[in-house]
């Protein structure tokens, strides 16, 4: 099972109400719609990149 990591990120706030307006828009909530953004550029990253390897033990 996947561990889950808490963060505190700083973020412009025109960035972040947009954010929010589209995590709304997906009916999401605005944590889910960080979650699948950050998914959606690492395997666009890994696409062009290739796979990246982590190793957590």
């Amino acid at each position: 099972m996947e561990s889950i990591v808490s963060s505190n990120i700083r973020v412009n706030e025109i960035a972040w109400e947009k954010l929010k307006e589209i995590a709304k828009i997906n009916k999401r909530s605005l944590n889910k719609e960080i979650e699948f953004l950050i998914d959606k550029a690492i395997k666009e990253h890994e696409k062009e990149n290739g796979e990246i390897i982590i190793n957590i033990d």
